[in-house]
């Protein structure tokens, strides 16, 4: 990823919200990055080594709080489209440690159901990912991945209502365009969402999957 900016050119939020940012660490799952508050190991987590996710890692640009919950919302629930190029830019700082080796080949967003998208909505992962793949160089594929039914939020649900309520709800409709792939969504919760999409990439042939996500909750 040499051709990737350098932060201070890209990163369009103001020095109090940058320092408002909640880093996921010092300590977190080496997996899908859970933060360990108390804890000073990036070990697997309970949920991992139970359940061990398709994805190979979770990059995060930080705690679902503060400046990043912030925005987030602002985009998502007040329609602040200006914020995800911003947040785009940002997240591209996750992902240059990446080895060449394992970097991504395409950027998938996680879709929305069409019915949400025709009734005005906008889908803030795609707009997140947007700016990620310019400034990464990676092509992005919008509607590789579709949600093939609508479903209640995921929001007040539990772990177990949450894998529940989006099982089988993904299908791959067109082949893999690259076998490594970078999952992109704005919020990661408990994982139930990544999780699902992931186990239809490795269906569909990935060999590496990154996860790619703004606020780690």
């Amino acid at each position: 990823m040499s051709n990737v900016c350098p932060p201070e050119a890209r990163i369009g939020f103001c020095d109090d919200c940058l320092a408002r940012r909640t880093p996921v660490g010092p300590a977190c799952c080496r997996r899908c990055a859970h933060p360990y508050p108390k804890a000073t190991s990036n070990h697997l987590c309970p949920a991992c080594l139970q359940n061990p996710p398709k994805f190979s890692a979770v990059h995060a640009v930080g705690r679902y709080q503060g400046s990043i919950r912030q925005a987030v919302r602002d985009l998502k629930y007040q329609n602040r489209l200006m914020l995800a190029k911003p947040l785009g830019e940002w997240l591209a700082d996750t992902l240059p440690n990446i080895p060449a080796a394992d970097t991504p080949q395409c950027i998938v967003p996680v879709p929305l159901h069409r019915v949400r998208l025709q009734s005005g909505h906008f889908n803030q992962a795609v707009e997140i990912a947007r700016p990620l793949s310019r400034h990464l160089d990676i092509p992005l594929f919008v509607n590789l991945l579709q949600r093939t039914r609508k479903t209640p939020s995921q929001q007040g649900l539990s772990t177990a209502e949450r894998r529940r309520n989006v099982k089988g709800v993904f299908a791959q409709d067109k082949p893999l365009p690259a076998k490594r792939v970078l999952l992109v969504d704005d919020i990661m919760t408990t994982g139930a969402t990544v999780r699902e999409c992931c186990r239809v990439f490795r269906q569909g042939g990935a060999v590496r999957i990154d996860v790619a996500i703004v606020g780690r909750a």
